[in-house]
């Protein structure tokens, strides 16, 4: 197998994890009881890393 074959192999693999890590990431966030950190612009969960934009 040529290294091109292999890298795009690799590529398709690290992207289905990143998927799946997205999705946890994402129930782990909308079941979070938020801590946030606020500035101007933004506020951040200091728990599980949420950002909210306070620019309307």
């Amino acid at each position: 197998m040529n290294r091109a074959i292999q890298l795009k192999t690799e590529i398709q693999k690290l992207e289905a994890q990143l998927e799946q890590l997205n999705e946890e990431l994402i129930i782990f966030q909308l079941k979070c009881d938020h801590e946030f950190e606020q500035s101007h612009y933004t506020r951040k969960c200091t728990k599980c890393q949420l950002i909210e934009s306070l620019n309307w």
